[in-house]
């Protein structure tokens, strides 16, 4: 099976991404694995240090159309460009995503998520923050707009098989 862990930075949040993709190679597991990365604007200097680490570097696309893309700033794609990883990193089996300012403290974490995409077709991990509304004190009603979201952009079928909360 062939997994590939991806990321996006720019130079501002260089630091941090140098810190996600370090947690992943100081690991016996993650010395051979596949990283991909999308460049959102990093420097010369740090592109060179960054092909010492990762396998793969992308600059990404506007894959779709908007209002305002034209003015929007250049580390956006690293949001918009998630649903299409396989176009970018082809020929991977399982595609794990790591934000910039997260780190792999225990590889069990990555397992969990191996293993639940490979059962189930996709595996998610919700951001949560005890401050955030959405999570306490309008948690139903936010976890069924994520729900009709993944529905509406990846169908009924994927959902079934899937571990998203249905409400």
């Amino acid at each position: 099976m062939q997994i590939i862990i991806i990321t996006a930075a720019d130079a501002n949040y260089f630091e941090l991404v140098r810190g996600t993709i370090l947690s992943v190679r100081e690991k016996p597991q993650g010395e051979n694995v596949a990283i991909g990365f999308f460049d959102l604007g990093c420097t010369p200097e740090q592109l060179h240090w960054l092909k010492t680490q990762v396998n793969i570097i992308q600059k990404p696309d506007w894959d779709f159309d908007f209002p305002g893309r034209n003015e929007a700033a250049e580390h956006l794609k690293g949001l918009l460009v998630r649903p299409y990883l396989r176009k970018y990193f082809p020929n991977f089996d399982i595609y794990l995503w790591i934000d910039a300012d997260a780190w792999v403290q225990d590889w069990r974490a990555i397992n969990l998520l191996v293993e639940g995409a490979s059962r189930r077709g996709l595996a998610i991990i919700p951001e949560v923050h005890r401050a955030s509304l959405q999570q306490y004190g309008q948690l139903p009603q936010f976890w069924q707009w994520v729900y009709q979201q993944y529905e509406a952009n990846f169908g009924k079928k994927l959902l079934r098989n899937s571990t998203v909360i249905r409400y």
